[in-house]
């Protein structure tokens, strides 16, 4: 029996060197740290996307098993936000061609996803704007119809988000602007982004080009209104994260509550697109991280047993996903 030792990472000493940079919150040493790289020959986009990326989600892996304070790993992201910035500032918005408008979906605070996408298809010459996090659909609709864009970028870094996916998706569908989806919220293999009426979905940041250059697909009808039921459960959220915290009696600290209305709006987004791979997913990032933080081997089970609970007899289809996932 033979066995193969995977091939060294030449990347890897060079992320552990930016690592402790961001981690200090010290942008500017990160600045010079990567423009060096840069000026020694290494591409803007393996800069972002094979040092920026895998560092970030590094640091959010360590966060969420017990290595850093939530603190440092902000501090760290936002040393990462005021370096693209940096980066950015040195490129030239193009007066003319299409814009191409990019933001996060409804609800979702995770900015860097959006605004690395942002800085490289300025980097490659697009005329781009840039919208930031949780914009609301409302106020996207109005933006998209005057602006106009050829296409719309739309990041979603976890799957309880797709709710407002499918809001920021239906604003610009209504503005007659194409959406082109990306990130993790959407499914390893985008799964979720036809369900909640993408006109298009990217693998990886690489692929956007390639997309954008064939041209997104123009809207089309979105899917039947599946998410009535998934509205009518939004629209009882706070009774029902009520009844499940009265559940959970004493044990219920803050930091579970926060978790709790993370494990609801994922069964939420599973009632969405009748998928309870969601919230398996959720359930047992939860049992893991909650264990590694120190709150207990069987945390994550007792929020499921709550919201289980408090769902059972309100909404059995809720009910019957998250006991599908949870299993």
């Amino acid at each position: 029996m033979s066995s193969t030792t995977p091939a060294p990472d030449p990347l890897a000493p060079t992320r552990l060197a930016l690592t402790s940079f961001l981690l200090d919150g010290d942008a500017a040493s990160a600045y010079h740290f990567v423009t060096e790289l840069l000026s020694g020959g290494v591409p803007f986009d393996a800069i972002l996307f094979d040092l920026f990326g895998p560092v970030e989600a590094d640091l959010g892996s360590r966060w969420e098993y017990g290595d850093y304070e939530i603190s440092r790993e902000h501090a760290a992201t936002g040393a990462v936000e005021t370096l693209l910035a940096l980066l950015t500032g040195t490129f030239e918005q193009p007066e003319e061609g299409d814009l191409i408008v990019i933001a996060s979906a409804e609800g979702d605070d995770h900015a860097l996803p959006a605004r690395m996408v942002s800085a490289y298809l300025l980097y490659l010459g697009h005329r781009v704007l840039y919208l930031g996090s949780s914009v609301p659909a409302d106020d996207l609709a109005e933006f998209l119809e005057v602006e106009q864009p050829a296409a719309l970028v739309l990041s979603c870094a976890m799957a309880n988000h797709l709710p407002g996916a499918r809001a920021s998706i239906a604003a610009a569908h209504r503005a007659g602007v194409p959406v082109l989806a990306g990130g993790r919220g959407f499914g390893p293999d985008g799964r979720w982004a036809r369900a909640v009426g993408a006109d298009a979905w990217a693998r990886h940041p690489r692929e956007i080009e390639a997309i954008l250059a064939a041209g997104v697909p123009s809207p089309g009808d979105l899917p039947p209104p599946a998410d009535d039921a998934a509205a009518a459960l939004a629209d009882r959220r706070e009774a029902l994260l009520a009844a499940a915290v009265t559940e959970l009696g004493t044990a219920a600290t803050a930091r579970l509550r926060r978790e709790l209305a993370l494990l609801f709006d994922s069964v939420v987004a599973a009632v969405l697109v009748g998928d309870a791979a969601i919230v398996g997913d959720t359930v047992a990032w939860q049992a893991a991280m909650l264990d590694a933080q120190g709150h207990g081997a069987e945390a994550g089970g007792r929020l499921t047993e709550a919201l289980q609970s408090a769902l059972a007899g309100r909404d059995p289809e809720a009910a019957a996903l998250l006991a599908a996932g949870a299993r």
